[in-house]
């Protein structure tokens, strides 16, 4: 209820979402945002407006922007040298 509570005002902002296994109990959210760069400081108003809406139940980390690793797949498939 609380993962699904915290994600609802941000999806309107996400270009994607990767939703992490919390890991802890403690834990409510742990997700990484695909955004568009046009929209970060849409997405940051978003998680202030939450943090100050729900901050006395829940302590906000939000960090970013990061590279986007989270969003690609790499395949590093053995590939045969032509000079033998």
């Amino acid at each position: 209820h609380d993962e699904r509570m915290l994600m609802e005002p941000l999806l309107p902002l996400v270009v994607d979402v990767l939703v992490e296994p919390g890991g802890s109990e403690r834990l409510a959210l742990n997700a990484q945002l695909l955004v568009e760069r046009g929209r970060r400081s849409e997405l940051d108003d978003a998680v202030r407006k939450l943090s100050e809406r729900h901050g006395e139940r829940f302590a906000f980390r939000y960090v970013g922007p990061l590279a986007p690793y989270s969003f690609t797949s790499l395949s590093l498939d053995a590939v045969e040298e032509p000079w033998g």
